[in-house]
């Protein structure tokens, strides 16, 4: 740990190539904008052992965090309100970056990634109780794995400014979750853009005792004509948004 804490503070790449326990003294913490930090866990794992009250193992307030490899997961980063334990493994802010490949998070109980910022995921797995990613910045995922008992990805941003708004791009991989009464993929004031991957998340055809071939889905935006088909539902495309040319393959009718 002692060279990850000197690498924190003046930049640079470190390996460790033994699993670490993070408690209170040693959380990990990347401050400074200018600095580009590079983690390579390679089969190592950073964890927690009991819960770490209000605070996250890997928090990025400013700055550039790349990490590869490795398992990273909590025990719990804090007790909320309603004394559920939250398990937050990594948290970046608005001034942070992180570039994530080959790294898997174990995000348990009602944990999730918490994602401002801009940041790339790739070749990554997030196993998640209650939320995949939960997201307020720029993200990427690209060949990523979520599974979420719950919300996938919960895309969050109260920004005035739709220039300011949230965004996060699914380029490949699988999501699967829902399986709760929750959207799999809610937004709030931020945009999910969807050029590939796949998904399953049917829970409200489920909910309803509906089969998915019975279930219609009426749409005239990409994402949701995307999303019905990936469903498996019979998807009507509606010219009121898109010319018809622009959605004919998108849909069934």
């Amino acid at each position: 740990m002692d060279n990850l804490e000197e690498v924190l503070s003046t930049g640079g790449e470190v390996y460790l190539d033994e699993s670490i326990i993070i408690n209170e003294q040693n959380l990990i913490k990347l401050e400074a904008a200018d600095k580009v930090v590079t983690i390579n866990l390679g089969k190592a794992t950073l964890n927690t052992n009991g819960i770490l009250t209000d605070k996250t193992p890997i928090t990025v307030s400013a700055g550039t965090l790349n990490i590869n490899n490795g398992v990273i997961g909590a025990a719990g980063s804090y007790v909320d309100a309603d004394g559920k334990v939250v398990n937050t493994p990594i948290s970046v802010e608005k001034d942070g970056k992180v570039n994530i490949d080959g790294t898997t998070f174990n995000a348990a109980q009602d944990g999730y990634l918490y994602l401002n910022g801009e940041n790339t995921i790739k070749n990554a797995t997030i196993n998640a109780e209650f939320i995949g990613i939960y997201a307020r910045g720029k993200n990427v995922l690209d060949n990523t794995v979520i599974t979420s008992k719950e919300r996938i990805i919960w895309a969050c941003n109260h920004a005035e400014n739709v220039a300011d708004a949230g965004l996060i791009t699914i380029k490949s991989g699988k999501y699967t979750g829902g399986s709760s009464d929750w959207a799999a993929i809610t937004t709030c004031g931020s945009f999910v853009k969807i050029e590939g991957g796949e998904f399953n998340a049917n829970k409200g055809a489920k909910l309803f005792q509906i089969d998915i071939k019975n279930c219609v889905v009426f749409e005239d935006s990409f994402h949701g004509l995307k999303a019905g088909m990936a469903a498996k539902m019979n998807v009507v495309g509606l010219a009121t948004t898109n010319t018809p040319e622009k959605i004919e393959n998108l849909c069934d009718y």
